[in-house]
């Protein structure tokens, strides 16, 4: 016979494995039905200028990050600017640590930067430059996607 106690616990243990189950369902289900938005071309360069070792140029991203804030589980955004040259050589050339405190956040300005690229490519090579960013959560996985990329050449 069992006294009250293991009945309470067995009952109580059957509740919390059935609120887990309900709970990981919950979370697949959600990812599944997830609406992935296609890729938009959200970065605009002005300016490209090929420098000696390097390059420099002016670029307006156009993303808008309050409704991914919304979600209480961020916790910040790092946006960087990646510059893929000839073959499968990639390049960080801009970044951005988006906080959730940040007041402003919205990146819509124009931003400049200079960099010095390690393999140099050759003029008339093409450049693809991919605006990415990487969605740190309080607590699962960091996720990594693309919010825009143009396709420029080389010193031209």
């Amino acid at each position: 016979m069992h006294n009250t106690y293991n009945r309470f616990q067995q009952h109580l243990s059957v509740l919390f494995n059935l609120t887990v189950l309900y709970l990981f369902l919950n979370g697949c289900i959600y990812h599944l039905l997830q609406r992935k938005q296609p890729v938009a071309d959200n970065i605009v360069v002005r300016q490209l200028s090929s420098s000696y070792n390097g390059f420099s140029f002016r670029f307006v991203p156009n993303v808008d990050f309050t409704e991914d804030f919304k979600n209480a589980g961020l916790k910040q955004v790092f946006v960087y600017l990646k510059v893929r040259s000839g073959g499968l050589q990639e390049e960080m050339a801009w970044s951005l640590i988006m906080r959730r405190d940040t007041k402003n956040k919205k990146l819509n300005e124009t931003l400049a930067t200079t960099y010095n690229m390690i393999h140099r490519p050759a003029p008339g090579d093409m450049l693809l430059v991919e605006l990415r960013a990487n969605y740190f959560p309080y607590i699962g996985i960091i996720e990594d996607k693309k919010l825009g990329d143009v396709l420029l050449t080389y010193g031209q």
